[in-house]
Parts: structure tokens; C-alpha cells; sequence
């Protein structure tokens, strides 16, 4: 039953995606028209629609509200070919809050992978632009934010040093942590020995 409704889903979001591109311009309720939406709820799924195309970066406003409503058309085609970073960065950076979370993400893309997502999580916080205030919740830290998603910088060769010295230290912080068992260990056992021997 989930199968079926989430082709039904994915049937219904394609209608909209090929009478926006046909369109060209539109307004939410120009777009219901074309899609011939069936009840107020097919309707409400079109403006949704159009909410996560703008969140996503695939659709842009055009202009300024009008009587009819504000209008809007598919992002140029340059734009529309974007990695799954750039979209997950769009989508965070157009939140109406700083707050987000991994299901928000899952929910708006659909078709991003629950890994790919978590990995950007993390990348977030790793690169400062987010704070993690929960398993899978994040609060965006404030701006400039760039329109193109920064380069990811933990693979550079300096993010490597960094990583090898931090690496290096803590086996040594490891080591000395056994050294000092061990010579507990001994200082025990030398204890209990004397105690023996004058008992």
C-alpha cells in the first residue's frame, strides 16, 4: 500500500513538473488548473509541491504578487543540474528558521539517500554552518550564506596533517594511560606481596 501510494506520489509530482515546464510562468492555482486537481487536497499538494520546488532551488518567483497570486516558473536549465549537496545546502539556506533536521531534508528531497543526507549533517557541523542541538536536529548559524555550496575542505591535505597529528596524539595519551595502569598494576601487587611476608 506504501509502494502504491508513493507512485502515485511520484506520478503526481511529474504532472506538475510538465505543466510547469509547458506553462512556463504560473501562479499556484494557474498550475492546479492545468493539473485538473480533483479535491481541496490534490490543491493544498500543489502548493506543497511548489514550496519544496523553492526550497530545492527548481523554482524561482517571478516578479511581484499579482491578483491572481505570486507567479513562478522552473529554475533556468543551467541550474536545474545540481549535486545533491547544492540541493540539501538550497534547502537549508532558504529554511524560514534556523532550525532543520536530517527528516526535513529526507522529506523535501525524496530521492537523496537517508546516508547522503546524514554525510551532509555532518559536514554542517564539521564546517561550521550548523550546530548540532540533537540526534538529527541542527540550528543554522547566521550568514553570509553563498548561493553554491562551499568545497568540501576535509579532504585537503592540510585537514589531513591535522588529522594525523590529532591521531598521533591520542595513541600517545593512550599509551601513557596503559603505562600508568600497568604501574598501578605493579604497585599493587608489590603492596599485597609485603603483607604477606609480615603476616
Amino acid at each position: 500500500m506504501a509502494g502504491q501510494q508513493k507512485t502515485e506520489d511520484g506520478r503526481f509530482s511529474e504532472r506538475i513538473r510538465e505543466h510547469a515546464r509547458r506553462l512556463g510562468v504560473f501562479t499556484a492555482r494557474d498550475l492546479a488548473d492545468a493539473v485538473e486537481v480533483k479535491d481541496y487536497q490534490e490543491k493544498r499538494d500543489v502548493s506543497a509541491y511548489i514550496r519544496n520546488y523553492l526550497l530545492r532551488g527548481e523554482m524561482e518567483r517571478v516578479g511581484k504578487k499579482t491578483k491572481r497570486g505570486q507567479r513562478y516558473r522552473l529554475t533556468p536549465s543551467r541550474h536545474m543540474e545540481v549535486s545533491n549537496r547544492q540541493r540539501l545546502w538550497n534547502i537549508v539556506r532558504r529554511m524560514p528558521g534556523p532550525d532543520w533536521s536530517l527528516s526535513d531534508l529526507r522529506q523535501i528531497t525524496g530521492d537523496v539517500t537517508v546516508a547522503q543526507v546524514k554525510r551532509f549533517g555532518q559536514w554542517m557541523v564539521e564546517s561550521g554552518w550548523s550546530t548540532r542541538t540533537a540526534p538529527g536536529r541542527f540550528r543554522r548559524k547566521g550568514g553570509p550564506w553563498p548561493i553554491d555550496v562551499p568545497p568540501d575542505q576535509r579532504s585537503t591535505p592540510r585537514v589531513h596533517k591535522s588529522r594525523d597529528r590529532r591521531r598521533a596524539a591520542a595513541i600517545q595519551a593512550m599509551d601513557r594511560a596503559f603505562t600508568a595502569i600497568a604501574e598501578a598494576r605493579m604497585a599493587i601487587a608489590e603492596m599485597e606481596d609485603g603483607h604477606d611476608e609480615t603476616t
